[in-house]
């Protein structure tokens, strides 16, 4: 392990396990010391109307546990878990989350029941609006501090030179050559996966179990992650001569990518958390994007566009000396249109 790469997990251990842990026992305390003062049951859910949700007071001390610290730690452990010889801006930023989301639980749980101070109805509590904009405010504070503790730090290991000694295969004139590759999500991201769609699906069955009008939406939410969940789980990836296609296996999303806009093509070792945030069809905070399936090898593709797309796949380097071959072809079939042209628009072109 690099000394870079030791100086970023311990900045992360801070703001994402002992700054969330302090916090947490900060708010609890609060909790404990409000717990005599407030009604119970207590107001647990506003609406535009005021205070529409009801459960015993001590139920704060559970949220604050599971969500303020059990949620943001979960999210450390798994980047620290994941991330062992790697590292770079998206766990950078994870870190921060960590901070963020225990600061804004620690506040916005103490901030409701001190609102409910001295109330005899919780049903009279005021508006939750003003704590959950300090709550926020002071959150991003927090969050942005975190960000700025963890040194921009960028670890990947080298499994390979970047592709740069691969040579592209041979082709004859005519001759027609693909390659295709699949790329399945690993065993850890669909562990993660299949938790978060759990726990979506057990949210909804407890609100529809206990009437809260809010279940359809959780429903949706549950239907519509299951759906992109399933359509990021398997990718096939092809080279021809028609170019790149990145495409999940149910149809989308994906991303075909013609000859003549691919600019440089190598391979890269991937860190999906480190420099995704996760498995899937993923967005980078680097600009790249494609599908991230596991870490290790991947084919990397520029566009003239500037855009740069990846793909987790076994055989990177085949993947690329095919893709080398077909541009080089393309490109001599342009230097030979090109110099017709010039020849036919020539000095001693025939009028």
């Amino acid at each position: 392990m690099t000394s870079d790469l030791r100086r970023a997990r311990r900045a992360f251990l801070l703001v994402g396990i002992l700054i969330p842990v302090v916090l947490t026992a900060a708010g609890l305390a609060l909790l404990l010391n409000l717990l005599p003062l407030v009604p119970d049951p207590a107001a647990t859910h506003w609406s535009t109307s005021g205070a529409d949700g009801f459960a015993p007071a001590g139920v704060y001390v559970w949220m604050q546990l599971g969500l303020g610290l059990g949620i943001p730690v979960a999210l450390s452990l798994t980047v620290l878990a994941t991330t062992r010889d790697s590292w770079g801006i998206t766990a950078r930023f994870l870190g921060a989350i960590a901070t963020w989301f225990s600061a804004f639980f620690a506040i916005a749980m103490a901030g409701s029941l001190w609102i409910q101070r001295g109330l005899t109805d919780a049903a009279d509590a005021p508006s939750i609006v003003p704590v959950l904009g300090i709550a926020l405010a002071i959150a991003l504070l927090l969050g942005t501090g975190a960000w700025f503790l963890q040194p921009a730090v960028r670890v990947l290991p080298s499994i390979s030179d970047g592709g740069a000694s691969v040579r592209p295969i041979s082709l004859r004139q005519g001759e027609r050559v693909a390659w295709v590759g699949t790329a399945t999500i690993a065993r850890g991201g669909l562990i993660v996966l299949v938790f978060t769609l759990s726990l979506l699906v057990s949210i909804t069955i407890v609100l529809l179990a206990l009437g809260r009008g809010e279940w359809w939406i959780t429903a949706l939410v549950t239907v519509l992650v299951g759906f992109a969940m399933a359509s990021s789980t398997a990718f096939r990836v092809r080279i021809s001569a028609a170019g790149v296609h990145i495409r999940s296996l149910l149809g989308w999303p994906g991303v075909r990518l013609p000859l003549d806009r691919i600019t440089d093509v190598q391979t890269v070792h991937i860190a999906p958390l480190a420099e995704f945030g996760g498995w899937g069809w993923r967005f980078g905070l680097d600009g790249r994007r494609g599908a991230v399936l596991r870490a290790g090898e991947a084919l990397q593709v520029s566009t003239d566009g500037g855009r740069v797309y990846v793909a987790t796949v076994d055989g990177a380097e085949d993947a690329v000396a095919v893709l080398r071959a077909l541009l080089a072809r393309e490109a001599g079939a342009d230097a030979m249109t090109e110099a017709a042209r010039d020849e036919q628009s020539g000095p001693n072109a025939e009028e």
